[in-house]
């Protein structure tokens, strides 16, 4: 007892199922090529970053995939890049201004060291 249906309600149908997929394939295509990418995000993060002090001491935070953090002497925490924590030790001063990519490291001997976020980063030139 099989029903034939009309060509129009079959148009109907399809149009139901098609319409709704077409929108979320463009949804979906959208947002990947407007999106800012991760890079992006990420340095948007570092340049609203504000940081000044010495650091009074140094930890590896086990639960954040044993990042390098260090602690500043206001208690402030400063994750440190893993090809940063050589240049960083405990009684060194750092410094980041908002709005620059640049840490300037002015070491117990006098000497200062720049290091640049974008190094850090692949970024399109």
């Amino acid at each position: 007892m099989r029903e034939n249906i009309s060509k129009l309600d079959n148009k109907i149908v399809s149009l139901v199922f098609i319409i709704p997929c077409l929108f979320l394939v463009g949804f979906m295509l959208y947002s990947i090529f407007s999106s800012p990418s991760k890079v992006e995000l990420i340095l948007k993060d570092e340049l609203a970053q504000n940081v000044h002090g010495k650091v009074d001491s140094l930890y590896f935070d086990i639960q954040n995939h044993n990042v390098k953090f260090a602690v500043l002497r206001d208690h402030e925490e400063f994750a440190i890049f893993r090809n940063w924590e050589r240049y960083i030790d405990i009684g060194d001063s750092i410094s980041k201004n908002r709005n620059s990519l640049l840490l300037k490291v002015y070491k117990k001997n006098q000497a200062i060291i720049t290091l640049d976020y974008k190094d850090n980063f692949k970024i399109a030139k």
